[in-house]
Protein backbone atom coordinates (compact mmCIF):
# COMPACT_ATOMS: atom_id res chain seq x y z
CA UNK A 1 0.00 0.00 0.00
CA UNK A 2 2.71 1.95 1.07
CA UNK A 3 4.34 1.65 -2.56
CA UNK A 4 1.34 2.58 -3.82
CA UNK A 5 1.02 5.91 -2.10
CA UNK A 6 4.71 6.80 -3.10
CA UNK A 7 3.85 5.93 -6.60
CA UNK A 8 0.44 8.47 -6.95
CA UNK A 9 2.57 11.03 -4.98
CA UNK A 10 4.95 11.14 -8.06
CA UNK A 11 2.66 10.68 -11.47
CA UNK A 12 2.78 14.72 -11.59
CA UNK A 13 1.56 14.37 -15.41
CA UNK A 14 4.35 11.91 -16.49
CA UNK A 15 2.89 9.27 -17.87
CA UNK A 16 5.77 6.26 -17.18
CA UNK A 17 5.01 7.45 -13.62
CA UNK A 18 1.17 6.81 -13.93
CA UNK A 19 2.18 3.67 -15.49
CA UNK A 20 3.66 1.91 -12.69
CA UNK A 21 1.34 3.00 -9.97
CA UNK A 22 -1.62 1.83 -12.41
CA UNK A 23 0.67 -1.28 -12.33
CA UNK A 24 -0.16 -2.18 -8.46
CA UNK A 25 -3.92 -1.64 -9.24
CA UNK A 26 -6.20 -4.73 -8.83
CA UNK A 27 -7.98 -6.28 -12.56
CA UNK A 28 -10.98 -4.83 -11.86
CA UNK A 29 -9.98 -1.53 -11.26
CA UNK A 30 -7.81 -1.89 -14.50
CA UNK A 31 -10.51 -2.72 -16.62
CA UNK A 32 -13.01 0.23 -15.27
CA UNK A 33 -9.85 2.32 -16.49
CA UNK A 34 -9.00 0.69 -20.12
CA UNK A 35 -13.02 1.11 -20.31
CA UNK A 36 -12.67 5.10 -19.12
CA UNK A 37 -9.58 5.25 -21.76
CA UNK A 38 -11.74 3.73 -24.60
CA UNK A 39 -14.16 6.17 -23.77
CA UNK A 40 -12.24 9.16 -23.61
CA UNK A 41 -10.35 8.30 -26.39
CA UNK A 42 -13.50 8.66 -28.80
CA UNK A 43 -14.50 11.68 -27.12
CA UNK A 44 -11.51 13.79 -27.74
CA UNK A 45 -10.32 11.81 -31.07
CA UNK A 46 -6.57 10.92 -29.35
CA UNK A 47 -5.71 7.99 -27.67
CA UNK A 48 -6.06 8.07 -24.09
CA UNK A 49 -3.95 5.37 -22.31
CA UNK A 50 -5.77 3.94 -18.95
CA UNK A 51 -3.00 4.63 -16.84
CA UNK A 52 -3.81 8.21 -17.76
CA UNK A 53 -7.25 8.13 -16.39
CA UNK A 54 -5.39 8.38 -12.70
CA UNK A 55 -5.38 11.30 -11.74
CA UNK A 56 -3.22 12.62 -9.52
CA UNK A 57 -5.13 15.48 -8.77
CA UNK A 58 -8.10 13.68 -7.50
CA UNK A 59 -5.63 11.78 -5.04
CA UNK A 60 -4.60 13.21 -2.18
CA UNK A 61 -4.49 11.74 1.43
CA UNK A 62 -6.78 13.06 4.69
CA UNK A 63 -3.68 12.16 6.85
CA UNK A 64 -0.33 11.07 6.81
CA UNK A 65 -0.25 7.28 8.03
CA UNK A 66 2.43 6.79 10.94
CA UNK A 67 1.46 3.02 11.14
CA UNK A 68 0.25 0.22 9.46
CA UNK A 69 -1.54 -3.21 10.24
CA UNK A 70 -3.05 -5.89 8.04
CA UNK A 71 -5.57 -8.77 8.16
CA UNK A 72 -4.99 -11.72 5.41
CA UNK A 73 -7.75 -13.94 4.27
CA UNK A 74 -7.26 -16.77 1.36
CA UNK A 75 -6.62 -14.29 -1.59
CA UNK A 76 -7.56 -11.00 0.31
CA UNK A 77 -6.07 -8.71 2.58
CA UNK A 78 -7.26 -5.49 4.37
CA UNK A 79 -4.63 -2.76 5.43
CA UNK A 80 -5.10 -0.50 7.78
CA UNK A 81 -3.66 3.45 8.02
CA UNK A 82 -2.89 5.33 11.35
CA UNK A 83 -2.62 8.35 11.41
CA UNK A 84 -1.71 10.43 14.87
CA UNK A 85 -4.83 10.94 15.90
CA UNK A 86 -7.30 7.94 16.63
CA UNK A 87 -9.74 9.43 13.90
CA UNK A 88 -7.17 8.92 11.44
CA UNK A 89 -7.98 5.77 9.96
CA UNK A 90 -8.67 4.38 6.89
CA UNK A 91 -8.95 0.93 5.73
CA UNK A 92 -7.43 -0.56 2.13
CA UNK A 93 -8.92 -3.37 0.16
CA UNK A 94 -5.83 -5.56 -1.51
CA UNK A 95 -6.22 -8.39 -3.63
CA UNK A 96 -3.38 -10.97 -4.34
CA UNK A 97 -3.24 -11.90 -8.13
CA UNK A 98 -0.81 -14.01 -9.11
CA UNK A 99 2.32 -13.80 -6.89
CA UNK A 100 1.82 -10.27 -6.39
CA UNK A 101 -0.45 -7.63 -4.00
CA UNK A 102 -2.82 -5.09 -5.65
CA UNK A 103 -4.70 -2.69 -4.61
CA UNK A 104 -8.23 -2.86 -5.45
CA UNK A 105 -9.69 1.19 -6.23
CA UNK A 106 -13.53 2.01 -5.28
CA UNK A 107 -14.87 3.16 -8.99
CA UNK A 108 -17.95 3.65 -9.66
CA UNK A 109 -19.57 1.44 -12.42
CA UNK A 110 -19.48 3.28 -16.01
CA UNK A 111 -23.33 3.72 -16.62
CA UNK A 112 -23.95 1.86 -20.07
CA UNK A 113 -23.21 3.94 -23.53
CA UNK A 114 -26.32 5.18 -24.87
CA UNK A 115 -27.06 4.56 -28.86
CA UNK A 116 -29.18 6.72 -31.05
CA UNK A 117 -32.06 5.47 -32.56
CA UNK A 118 -31.91 5.72 -36.01
CA UNK A 119 -34.55 8.60 -36.81
CA UNK A 120 -35.44 8.04 -40.86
Amino acid sequence: MQEFIDRMQRVHGDAEKSKTAFELLAREAQSNLEERAKRASSAVGQVVRPEEMLAPSRFYLSFTPRSWSTREGPGWAIVTAYGESPRERKEIRCLREGDRWKVVLDLPDLPPIEQRRDER
